[in-house]
């Protein structure tokens, strides 16, 4: 069914300037539930209903609004050549038809998509109804607890049982015998039973098909099909009878692939079948009625050796480029004499052919199942990370294949963008899953301690160390993998034993002279540049290649913004779990979210959501809730300066400034990192701090690390 051909009446089209108010008297006055929203420029903006205009009516501020501020943008257009059943799988919740010069006719929803294909379903549902019950053959069919579902009139005929004392009971109840039910057990098919029923005006007898019915690979019934054969079954005790089965017998043997010869006691050719001709290149008539050892075609001494032994003999033939195989079966009398030879002729050529290519098949199916086992494997440990944008997408691809090696990998991103997350699935997916995971935040450790916390230490190595030594992060990551997050804050001289490590695969205990071998794979991670580390000579060269074999550069959330409601829903959804709450986030804060360029990323995120959730009194998320950075937001996504009165213009540069650090240093923490954020140097935020305390008298307590 064509969308033209329930599309009656042309439906209005709402101008995007139109109040909300005025959309609302005409849809109401036209009748009309739905309407397309256009622009000034004729096209297709979004879709408008009723009941939504309705609401927003009641709302004094809403009902002056264009239009616009209620519509919907989830919409798709059609043409009015599209099939109805085609639409239901389009991922939009309105429909918008439109003509052949694309202009709007009318609007559908998902509601009335259903309703139309619902109405279609039953309309063949009928018509298969009538077919079945019209059927010259009774037809029975049962669910998996073996009741009677369906039950046609020629069945009531056989059965002698009427259509509503059937339909609802269990077959038990209705029909002898229940082959029905054994289907259900064994899901295999009962093809051409026959049985008998006596009747009080004799015995009839009915051939039947037993089938299950499948739905997802389970047995869910069975239906049967009988038919009255009991006038062929007196036909075929006649000449007839015989004569036609002899046809069919004919067809069987030429419809065989393999070909068929047949010979009697004397070695005389009765029978050829259409692919012995054609494998062995010689014509029926040439041969038919001729005794076998006046043609040079079949060994001889197969012949002789079946009808001496009374058994089937085997031998293979080289004919031209085929290797044949020829197979010869006694038939024997009642007599228990062999008064017919059947020789089976089948060509190997192909049927090794057919090997190569079932083990290829097998290989191919080797593979696949491999590469499904990965994919289940990957499905399973990722459980609750969230991957929508085409980017992240790619990155776990590299990330699975990465992980299957022992190679280097340095993850590059900024903070808070999960680098973490992705050097635990490489883990988690790789040959050391079932080693030890050890993480290192290599900025988070004194740079005096770290060098023992990484390669331990021995007993007495310095004063205060314990009698029995200590052992270090890589021994503890042993078979495992070890996890150096922040490399960059790796102090130079720990670079170079590092180097060492990954070179030699061993290490050196603090105040040790024994190296001590290690088995572990490295991932190293960072936010920082550090390309521009070694040029400013802050960074060794060579740890940066050794580090740098496989990079993954993870991008920021801002650079992969469909990731963003997906995942404001996953951290509402915990924290509303771990927290006993029932809240929700309006559509207007959902936007904030999305304007908003997430310096901090996931991590900040997760971090927003948390407070707002905690701190917020309403169940209902809005705008207000929001802190005031995530508010002040321009439609670009770009945040703006709110001014609020006239002041000289150096003051009000101190004042944004202020706020502006105020705000980033909340967010950071130190001035190395509000300045990467800001795009300046270090000395520069920190020269800003000292103004505005000398100017405003204000300490905004900046850490410079």
């Amino acid at each position: 069914m064509l969308i033209r051909q329930i599309c009656y009446q042309r439906g209005p089209l709402v101008d995007e300037e139109t109040a909300v108010a005025d959309v609302y008297q005409t849809l109401n006055e036209a009748g009309f539930k739905i309407a397309p929203v256009i622009d000034w420029e004729k096209k297709i903006c979004g879709v408008v209903t009723l009941e939504i205009l309705q609401g927003a009516t009641a709302n004094r501020l809403l009902a002056n609004m264009p239009v616009t501020s209620v519509m919907s943008e989830d919409f798709l257009t059609v043409s009015q050549d599209s099939s109805v059943d085609s639409l239901w799988e389009l991922p939009a919740n309105f429909l918008v038809v439109v003509d052949d010069a694309g202009v709007p006719w009318t609007v559908f929803t998902k509601a009335d998509i259903s309703s139309i294909l619902f109405k279609e379903v039953k309309k063949r549902a009928d018509q298969l109804e009538n077919v079945l019950e019209f059927m010259h053959n009774g037809v029975i069919a049962i669910n998996r607890e073996g009741k009677v579902t369906a039950y046609n009139r020629a069945a009531e005929e056989i059965v002698w049982r009427k259509k509503e004392d059937a339909i609802g009971k269990h077959l038990s109840q209705v029909i002898i015998p229940q082959g029905l039910l054994d289907i259900l057990k064994t899901g295999e098919p009962q093809l051409a039973h026959k049985f008998t029923v006596e009747y009080s005006q004799g015995v009839r007898t009915y051939m039947t098909h037993r089938t299950p019915i499948f739905e997802n690979g389970e047995v869910v019934g069975a239906v049967g099909i009988f038919q009255d054969i009991s006038e062929i079954e007196a036909i075929s005790n006649e000449l007839n009878s015989v004569k036609q089965l002899n046809k069919e017998l004919k067809a069987i043997i030429d419809a065989s692939y393999d070909g068929i010869l047949v010979v009697d006691a004397d070695g005389i050719v009765r029978r050829v079948n259409e692919a012995f001709e054609r494998t062995m290149g010689i014509a029926a008539r040439d041969i038919l009625d001729q005794a076998l050892d006046q043609q040079d075609i079949i060994p001889v001494s197969l012949i002789e050796s079946v009808r001496r032994k009374r058994q089937r003999q085997s031998t293979i033939v080289e004919q031209g480029d085929s290797q044949l195989l020829l197979t010869g079966n006694p038939v024997v009398d009642k007599d228990g004499q062999v008064s017919r030879i059947v020789i089976n002729v089948r060509d190997l050529t192909e049927l090794n052919e057919l090997k190569r290519q079932l083990e290829k098949s097998e290989e191919l199916s080797r593979r696949y199942h491999s590469e499904l086992h990965e994919l289940r494997r990957y499905l399973l440990n990722q459980e609750g990370i969230v991957v929508q944008s085409v980017q992240m997408k790619k990155i776990l691809d590299l990330v699975l294949r990465v992980a299957q090696v022992d190679s280097t990998v340095l993850i590059l991103g900024e903070s808070g963008v999960g680098k973490e997350i992705i050097a635990k699935i490489i883990h988690n997916n790789s040959k050391r899953k079932d080693g030890p995971f050890i993480k290192v935040n290599c900025g988070a450790i004194p740079a005096n301690l770290l060098e023992s916390e990484l390669f331990g230490y021995e007993a007495g190595a310095f004063t205060g160390a314990s009698r029995e030594g200590k052992l270090g992060m890589f021994e503890l990551a042993h078979n495992g993998t070890i996890f150096l997050d922040e490399i960059g804050d790796l102090p130079l001289p720990l670079q170079v034993k590092l180097l060492r490590v990954i070179q030699d695969r061993e290490i050196y205990r603090v105040g040790g002279q024994k190296p001590r071998q290690v088995n572990v794979r490295l991932l190293a991670a960072t936010n920082q540049e550090l390309e521009k580390m070694v040029e400013r000579g802050e960074f060794r060269e060579d740890l940066y290649f050794r580090l740098n074999v496989i990079p993954i550069k993870v991008p920021p959330l801002r650079e992969r913004k469909e990731e963003i409601i997906p995942l404001v829903k996953q951290f509402q959804n915990s924290f509303c779990e771990k927290y006993g709450m029932d809240k929700q986030l309006s559509p207007e804060a959902m936007d904030c979210f999305l304007n908003y360029d997430w310096p901090g990323n996931i991590r900040e995120l997760e971090n927003v959501i948390e407070r707002i959730l905690v701190t917020s009194s309403s169940n209902v998320i809005t705008p207000e809730d929001l802190p005031d950075y995530l508010r002040a937001k321009k439609a670009n996504g770009r945040p703006s300066v709110q001014i609020s009165g006239i002041m000289p213009l150096k003051q009000a540069v101190l004042e944004v400034e202020k706020q502006l650090l105020e705000q980033a240093l909340e967010q950071y923490g130190s001035t190395y990192k509000v300045a990467q954020v800001l795009d300046v140097n270090q000395s520069t935020i920190v020269r800003k701090l000292n103004r505005i305390k000398e100017k405003l008298g204000v300490d905004l307590n900046a850490k410079e690390h």
